[in-house]
């Protein structure tokens, strides 16, 4: 699900179920740029996110910093990852990429999957190597929303799990829910098909120093679930609250 609603005058919410496509998401940010623009609040609700891509979230940050950053910049300067370059492991990850190149992108994501798919080239046969974050996307940033709310919980992993780590690097930003899935350790998964069934596996892993899989991505504010979450949305309704005092604050 890619979806955008305009709660009241003030507040925005953009649902989105997983990262695996950049087009539906560059559609919400292009059809409500005014609306998103205007709102003071905007609320982006990643529970039960599948993943894909962290470059489909790219449209989103504008919105959710206040000044230009490069994305590289929301890793830490000596987190690294591994990239077991096997031949088998370059053939399929080159397919993925050019069939997510498929999809309407940003030009940067284009150019930086060409990079990628130039870099699996270049490396492949030559096993387990060391990689940094090295794209210099630079992320515009807006005034408005001033308020940012992220909900999460243990649902929302891999690209879900980045999305939430990297935004909670925005000072306009508040994550409230429960912690992610936290399966960041090993990441880049391909798929083998062998007819009667598919495959799917890592072919990269993080340094031990930045592992999250006991922990996941914490929230700012803890809701802790209970059995109400069933009858109502009590995530949504805590972040509505906080809204409506955050107004009579400013006021």
């Amino acid at each position: 699900e890619y979806s955008f609603k305009q709660l009241d005058p003030q507040t925005n919410y953009i649902k989105i179920t997983d990262f695996t496509q950049q087009g539906p998401i560059l559609k919400i940010v292009e059809e409500n740029d005014k609306a998103l623009n205007e709102a003071k609040n905007l609320i982006i609700d990643v529970r039960v996110n599948l993943g894909g891509s962290d470059l489909s979230y790219l449209p989103l940050l504008d919105y959710i910093f206040d000044n230009p950053i490069k994305f590289s910049a929301l890793f830490e300067k000596d987190e690294i990852s591994y990239i077991n370059y096997t031949e088998n492991n370059c053939k399929l990850w080159i397919a993925n990429a050019r069939k997510y190149m498929q999809q309407p992108l940003y030009e940067e994501a284009k150019q930086w999957i060409e990079q990628e798919i130039e870099k699996f080239q270049q490396n492949n046969g030559k096993g387990l190597l060391p990689v940094r974050e090295v794209y210099d996307y630079v992320i515009q940033g807006r005034e408005n929303p001033k308020n940012v709310y992220i909900l999460s919980d243990v649902m929302c992993g891999s690209s879900g799990d980045t999305f939430v780590k990297h935004v909670k690097k925005s000072p306009k930003v508040t994550v409230v829910g429960r912690a992610t899935m936290g399966i960041l350790d090993y990441s880049n998964v391909v798929t083998k098909d062998y007819g009667e069934y598919v495959f799917g596996y890592a072919t990269s892993k993080m340094h031990e120093n930045y592992h999250c899989n006991e922990t996941g991505v914490l929230p700012h504010i803890h809701v802790p679930w209970t059995p109400e979450h069933l009858k109502r949305d009590v995530d949504l309704d805590y972040v509505l609250e906080l809204c409506k005092k955050m107004s009579v604050n400013m006021k």
